[in-house]
């Protein structure tokens, strides 16, 4: 009886040395994951941070280049202009 008792109590240590290992075991892996998601948030964040640099450089081109093709437009009417001055002038003399 004495044996089987001393038996049962190893089991039960042992179970209880695993179950507090499990418990550790998890604990580290929840940390582990916390870690990691404060990682990948940071990530995001800064990911969420350049697309919106991305989107404002490529709008500010955008609206530079609409600015450039009017100036372009101004410039070829006024080229335009001249010539016909021009043309008039040489036509007069």
């Amino acid at each position: 009886m004495r044996n089987k008792i001393s038996t049962l109590e190893a089991q039960l240590a042992e179970c209880e040395h695993k179950v507090e290992k499990y418990e550790r075991d998890s604990k580290k892996v929840g940390q582990d994951v916390n870690i990691k998601d404060v990682r990948l948030n940071r990530v995001i964040e800064e990911l969420e941070k350049y697309k919106l640099k991305l989107k404002e450089t490529q709008d500010s081109e955008a609206g530079k280049t609409q600015e450039m093709r009017t100036e372009l437009d101004k410039v070829l009417e006024d080229n335009r202009k001249l010539e016909r001055q021009r043309n008039e002038l040489l036509q007069v003399f």
